[in-house]
Protein backbone atom coordinates (compact mmCIF):
# COMPACT_ATOMS: atom_id res chain seq x y z
CA UNK A 1 0.00 0.00 0.00
CA UNK A 2 1.68 2.92 -1.06
CA UNK A 3 1.63 6.15 0.94
CA UNK A 4 -0.30 8.24 -0.44
CA UNK A 5 -2.91 5.93 0.13
CA UNK A 6 -2.34 5.33 3.74
CA UNK A 7 -2.47 9.33 3.72
CA UNK A 8 -5.83 9.58 2.06
CA UNK A 9 -7.54 6.96 4.10
CA UNK A 10 -6.59 8.54 7.42
CA UNK A 11 -7.36 11.88 5.89
CA UNK A 12 -11.05 9.97 4.89
CA UNK A 13 -11.05 8.98 8.40
CA UNK A 14 -10.60 12.28 10.11
CA UNK A 15 -13.06 13.77 8.16
CA UNK A 16 -15.78 11.45 8.55
CA UNK A 17 -15.16 11.68 12.51
CA UNK A 18 -15.13 15.65 12.34
CA UNK A 19 -18.02 15.31 10.12
CA UNK A 20 -20.15 13.59 13.07
CA UNK A 21 -18.97 15.27 15.63
CA UNK A 22 -20.48 18.62 13.83
CA UNK A 23 -23.66 17.17 12.93
CA UNK A 24 -24.40 15.84 16.85
CA UNK A 25 -23.67 19.11 17.52
CA UNK A 26 -25.61 20.90 15.87
CA UNK A 27 -28.67 18.38 16.64
CA UNK A 28 -28.29 18.85 19.89
CA UNK A 29 -28.33 22.63 19.21
CA UNK A 30 -31.26 22.85 17.21
CA UNK A 31 -33.47 20.93 19.79
CA UNK A 32 -34.70 23.54 21.75
CA UNK A 33 -36.55 21.12 24.12
CA UNK A 34 -34.67 19.17 27.63
CA UNK A 35 -33.96 16.11 26.63
CA UNK A 36 -33.47 12.90 28.54
CA UNK A 37 -30.27 11.07 28.46
CA UNK A 38 -31.27 8.35 26.11
CA UNK A 39 -32.88 10.11 24.02
CA UNK A 40 -30.31 12.11 23.10
CA UNK A 41 -27.74 9.36 22.93
CA UNK A 42 -30.46 7.64 20.36
CA UNK A 43 -29.87 11.27 18.67
CA UNK A 44 -25.96 10.58 18.52
CA UNK A 45 -25.86 7.25 17.70
CA UNK A 46 -28.38 7.87 14.59
CA UNK A 47 -26.87 10.86 13.40
CA UNK A 48 -22.92 9.40 13.42
CA UNK A 49 -24.52 6.29 11.29
CA UNK A 50 -26.08 8.63 8.74
CA UNK A 51 -23.22 10.77 8.60
CA UNK A 52 -20.41 7.85 8.69
CA UNK A 53 -22.58 6.19 5.63
CA UNK A 54 -23.17 9.38 3.60
CA UNK A 55 -19.40 11.00 4.23
CA UNK A 56 -17.80 7.39 4.17
CA UNK A 57 -19.02 6.17 1.25
CA UNK A 58 -18.47 8.85 -0.79
CA UNK A 59 -14.40 8.93 0.43
CA UNK A 60 -14.29 5.19 -0.13
CA UNK A 61 -15.74 5.62 -3.31
CA UNK A 62 -13.49 8.30 -4.36
CA UNK A 63 -10.34 6.27 -3.08
CA UNK A 64 -11.23 3.45 -4.64
CA UNK A 65 -11.45 5.16 -8.07
CA UNK A 66 -7.92 6.85 -7.37
CA UNK A 67 -5.81 3.85 -6.13
CA UNK A 68 -7.29 1.25 -8.92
Amino acid sequence: MSINKVITLTLGTLLTVCASYKSQKMMAESMDEELSKGELNNIRLVTAFVVSVLVGGVIDSVTGRVFK
